[in-house]
């Protein structure tokens, strides 16, 4: 089971890289691409959708690129989650693509649906400052 897909992964390589310059620093999409060994193309997507949401601004031209427009302690890896992939399912119950009839009074689903709920709550914990704090602190 896969909790983040690719996209959150790279987003979050992205604004690490981006933390790791300074807020205000402007990047090219090549440099973060080449930095972190991210496929430019799928960058770009991703950049885009982060420059929509708020958490990047863009300049073009010379001296041009991204930067964080949101303080690193303000973005989540939830809220990464939520930009990318629609938030963590962990069991959706589906049988043959129909909502399970035992859904509502199945006990595993009550148990998985607790783990979630506590693994949300974790991902909501983490900010990009956290991560860039580990990095820093060669963790």
């Amino acid at each position: 089971m896969k909790i983040f897909r690719k996209d959150v992964d790279y987003a979050v390589r992205a604004l690490l890289e981006l933390a790791l310059a300074g807020r205000g620093e402007y990047l090219s999409s090549s440099d973060i691409a080449q930095r972190q060994n991210i496929p430019l193309r799928y960058l770009r997507r991703i950049l885009s959708k982060l420059i929509s949401e708020g958490v990047l601004a863009a300049r073009e031209g010379a001296g041009g690129g991204v930067c964080l427009a949101r303080k690193c302690a303000d973005i989540s890896v939830l809220d990464l989650t939520d930009m990318f992939q629609g938030g963590i399912e962990l069991s959706d119950c589906m049988y043959r693509r129909q909502p399970c009839e035992n859904r509502d009074s199945c006990p595993l689903r009550r148990r998985i649906m607790k783990v979630q709920t506590s693994l949300t709550a974790e991902l909501n914990a983490i900010t990009i400052a956290d991560l860039l704090d580990d990095i820093k602190a060669g963790k």
